[in-house]
């Protein structure tokens, strides 16, 4: 399924636009992944860091609340068509267009170290 991320964005839910603001960032910059993780407590509150692969390193681009973090891999779980239920191991794709590009998107979900689910998501442009 080909999912285009600019289609009616006054219309989308807020963790619908969420979810294409980052995939659609580290495309337009020319990077190929993107790793939502545990980001540790920032003030009190849980955090989930959002990281681009950039020249073969990880760097931090994001910070969402955990809560904020749980309904993006719930809706990129969807965009995959992967199980809802929270079981590690499991891996999707998709592919979006939208602001002059289209990729592929593999999408790996694991169980964090801290007990949650991180995701690592591979673009392939096309």
């Amino acid at each position: 399924m080909i999912h285009d991320i600019e289609v009616d964005e006054l219309h989308a839910r807020p963790t619908a636009r969420l979810c294409n603001l980052i995939i659609s960032e580290c495309l337009a910059h020319g990077h190929t992944g993107i790793r939502l993780a545990d980001g540790g407590v920032r003030e009190g509150m849980e955090i989930i860091a959002v990281r681009f692969l950039v020249e073969g390193d990880w760097k931090d681009v994001m910070q969402i609340p955990a809560e904020a973090g749980a309904l993006v891999l719930a809706h990129l779980r969807s965009m995959c068509d992967v199980d809802p239920v929270h079981s590690p191991g499991q891996e999707g794709s998709f592919r979006v267009r939208g602001g002059g590009f289209e990729a592929s998107v593999v999408a790996s979900f694991v169980k964090a170290d801290s007990g949650g689910e991180e995701v690592e998501l591979r673009l392939t442009p096309h």
